[in-house]
């Protein structure tokens, strides 16, 4: 059966597509359950407004400091994160965040989808990418910008409509919330050494939607993501052209480097056949053996290394500095 839906449910229809706010949202959603024909027809677009209506108003009624609070869990010493995926509604978010983690995360062509964050890990080599698919951003809606979760973050990724001109002036107002706010973005993670209490979260802008034959020139935004040191890379979540590069960047710009654990037992085959652990560039020893036990941190006097293509291992002390893809044995003595 046809579902015939009124003029004046349409407008109530784009109004929700149009809205900037949960509560522009809910309004225009009780409009549309007002204006919807009641038939069997439209028994099933009924209850998804019905559900969708619900649930924003149970996000309504929480304070704006917790809709967009990340809780994490201890992660793997084999897993970098967490990686908050931000961006404009419609960005291309949840699609991106599915291409990389194999989720199924909600994907529509309507504003605010994506309700909560999600998470998940994307693989990339041995380790992996915690990845948190944020509720879409507006400048002009402070409520939205998650500033809180982006100071315990290790990384953002910023992710951008390449088909859509209007929507690189209106991420920039959003990059400025962040570079307003104790919570900017930059090329590293860590503190501002010149500004108290401010801290430094490593960005990379995500074009999406590479594979469109409509894309716009950003040469301007080009200019102006250099000058803020943040990357950027095209990619699509279509056809997955570029998420292997995504993901090389998010490693390299992590300053992450792997170390492989080899036991004092004998016959405990390859260390590389095992997950590495992860540590900082610059990390010594201790911090690695702290990865595994902090007993193990205190006890260990020396190790043996192990280099790539190196047959002979070297014996160093606890202060020494690993390079990415060193096996290390942990020496009592």
């Amino acid at each position: 059966m046809p579902a015939n839906l009124t003029p004046q449910f349409r407008r109530a229809e784009q109004r929700f597509r149009d809205a900037k706010s949960v509560a522009q949202q809910v309004s225009a959603l009780e409009e549309m359950l007002r204006e919807i024909p009641k038939h069997k027809g439209t028994e099933k677009l009924q209850a998804e407004i019905k559900s969708r209506l619900s649930k924003l108003r149970v996000v309504e009624q929480e304070p704006s400091s917790k809709r967009v609070r990340v809780k994490t869990d201890t992660l793997p010493p084999h897993v970098i994160g967490p990686v908050l995926v931000v961006g404009l509604p419609n960005a291309g978010k949840s699609r991106l965040f599915n291409r990389l983690t194999s989720s199924n995360s909600l994907v529509a062509e309507y504003p605010f989808t994506t309700l909560q964050p999600h998470s998940a890990i994307a693989s990339y080599q041995d380790i992996g990418f915690q990845l948190l698919d944020m509720p879409a951003s507006l400048a002009e809606s402070p409520d939205t910008i998650p500033l809180d979760a982006t100071r315990s973050a290790a990384m953002v990724l910023i992710v951008i409509d390449s088909t859509c001109r209007s929507t690189d002036e209106q991420t920039f107002q959003l990059i400025e919330q962040f570079q307003n706010s104790k919570s900017r973005l930059g090329k590293r993670t860590g503190y501002d050494e010149q500004i108290r209490g401010v801290t430094l979260t490593a960005a990379i802008a995500v074009y999406t939607k590479c594979d469109c034959q409509r894309q716009v020139s950003r040469r301007s935004t080009a200019r102006k993501l250099a000058a803020l040191d943040i990357p950027s890379i095209e990619i699509s979540a279509e056809t997955g052209e570029g998420c292997d590069a995504l993901l090389s960047a998010i490693f390299m710009q992590s300053l992450a480097i792997r170390v492989y654990a080899k036991s004092l037992k004998k016959g405990k085959g390859d260390p590389k056949n095992n997950l590495p652990i992860l540590i900082k560039q610059g990390d010594n020893l201790t911090h690695f053996a702290l990865q595994i036990h902090q007993d193990l941190a205190k006890r260990f006097q020396s190790a043996k290394i192990w280099r790539v293509g190196e047959v002979t291992p070297m014996v160093v002390h606890r202060e020494f500095q690993p390079r990415d893809g060193d096996i290390v044995q942990l020496l009592n003595q």
